[in-house]
This record gives C-alpha cells, structure tokens and sequence, in this order.
C-alpha cells in the first residue's frame, strides 16, 4: 500500500525538480520549464512553547545560576532563536537605551561551532522592558566582578556570557526548549 509523501518530501522533490527543469530549459533541451506552474505545500510550524506555569518552572529552576537564568529570560521576553542569544555581544546591548539588537548567529554540529548570518538574513533590533534592563545590568556587573577566569565572561571580551551546557537547574524535566520558546 502506497503512502502520501510528507510536505517537506514534496517540497524537496519540488526543489531539485525545478533546479533541474530549469537547466534543461536554459540548455534548450525543454522549450518550458512545466513545474514552475506548481506550487509545492508550505510548510507548517507546529512550535509548542512551554505554557505560563511552565515557563515559570523553568526560570524558577534557571535561577540557581544567575548567568543562565539571564540567558533563559532573554529567550522568553525577544523572542531571539537560541543561536542568536548566544552569539549576542556586549556591544550588541544598550543599557542607557534599553534596546537590544541581533544582527549574527552562531551554529553549532558536533564539535564544530560558527557564525552565520541570521535564519532570515536580516538584523533587528528590540526594546528592553525595564525588568530586563534590570537584569542585563546586575548580569554585567557579575561579568567585571568574575575575572577573565570565570566561564563568565567579561564585558572586554566581547561576549555576553558563555551559557552552560545543562538544562535549566540541571533537572532534565525542566529543558528549557528554548527552540520553542523562542517562538511561542
């Protein structure tokens, strides 16, 4: 028994079809490139962000580690994608003008870690509620108090903090998803 294909299959195919169609047309091996007149499926995010109890969960849980908790309340309240909260810098951040801007982003496979260009490609810039500012600010001050020898680090260096590789409190129930958080 044959199964439909998934939309993100269709889409694939879609893709190297009119890659392919294209060429041939180009090379005058078609007269008309048919695929262009089919509209392949869009696709269609399900995010599941944590509910409001749980969300307080997790940055109750975050607090234990003030530095990490910054990083957890930055993903709720912008809405930031992970890769862009941890590629923020402190010249990145506006205390005096409570804004907030992402213009990089940082990837991560295996081992392996770099910067790109934002999923769309396009920089933006947030205000910041007072609360956050608040938060920004004491998350700095612990930055200049720590040393260059604390995973801390400093305002001099350019980064804005080198988050911990664990979930929030180290409570595996309490991952952030902050994939999901991010966007929900």
């Amino acid at each position: 028994m044959c199964r439909p294909l998934s939309k993100s299959t269709i889409r694939q195919i879609h893709v190297i079809l009119s890659g392919a169609l294209k060429r041939a047309v180009r090379w005058r091996w078609l007269a008309t490139n048919s695929i262009e007149h089919a509209e392949p499926p869009k696709p269609t995010p399900k995010p599941q962000p944590p509910s409001p109890a749980e969300a307080a969960r997790i940055l109750n849980a975050a607090w234990e580690d003030p530095d990490w908790a910054v990083l957890v309340w930055l993903t709720m309240v912008t809405g930031f994608r992970r890769g862009e909260l941890c590629r923020l810098r402190w010249h990145d951040v506006d205390l005096v003008r409570a804004s907030l801007r992402v213009e990089r982003s940082v990837a991560q496979l295996g081992g392996d870690t770099w910067e790109k260009a934002t999923k769309t490609h396009q920089q933006r810039r947030i205000a910041l509620d007072p609360e956050t500012v608040t938060l920004l600010t004491a998350h700095r001050q612990r930055c200049m108090d720590t040393g260059p020898r604390s995973l801390r680090t400093p305002p001099g260096s350019g980064s804005t903090w080198t988050p911990p590789s664990r979930g929030a409190g180290g409570d595996p129930g309490l991952e952030p998803r902050m994939q999901t958080a991010a966007h929900g």
